[in-house]
């Protein structure tokens, strides 16, 4: 913990926690993966963790897709503003549906309302326990979206001394072993 940095979270849907952070003053907002286009609008403490995306399905429906041109065809629900989101509208999906949750979308692929949900491996148990959907159900379709790493962005006005302090605090995290027990 550093000293004078008040320590109350909120959750809040990924768009608004972005839209927050580089907007109001003395914010910070994670789990964000870090990309060009959100680079230069936050400042950055991390990573966090290495994350593996996958496109994951409902077992009982599963999709045969073998690479991203297949997915491409299907209807994929993503966190609407995520890298998922503006990564695959890049490569020129037309069929994303976006919900406010990771929750919410494997909600929908339950219901048959979307076909694939890209998320990552580290996220996947939670978010299917926040869904109340059991793990059996769900299958990773073994087409790999990207790799990416998770950081804690800063609202741009927060000092470069603080930063420093909080890269500094999560270092001493990794190095003590506590952060992986964590």
């Amino acid at each position: 913990k550093i000293r004078d940095h008040p320590s109350n979270t909120v959750a809040v849907p990924f768009p608004r926690g972005l839209k927050m952070t580089a907007n109001l003053p003395d914010h910070a907002f994670f789990n964000v993966s870090r990309s060009a286009d959100r680079g230069r609008r936050f400042k950055w403490v991390g990573p966090l963790q290495k994350e593996r995306i996958f496109f994951y399905q409902y077992r009982s429906r599963p999709t045969g897709i073998s690479g991203l041109k297949e997915a491409k065809e299907r209807r994929v629900c993503v966190l609407s503003g995520a890298i998922h989101d503006t990564y695959l509208q890049g490569l020129g999906f037309k069929t994303l549906i976006r919900n406010s949750s990771y929750a919410g979308c494997f909600k929908m692929l339950a219901a048959g309302r979307t076909d694939l949900v890209p998320i990552s491996e580290l996220g996947l148990d939670e978010t299917l326990k926040q869904a109340a959907i059991h793990k059996e159900q769900i299958q990773n379709s073994n087409v790999l979206l990207f790799e990416s790493q998770g950081h804690i962005a800063f609202s741009p006005n927060v000092p470069d001394k603080v930063i420093s302090q909080w890269q500094d605090a999560l270092r001493e995290l990794q190095r003590s072993g506590e952060y992986q027990r964590l």
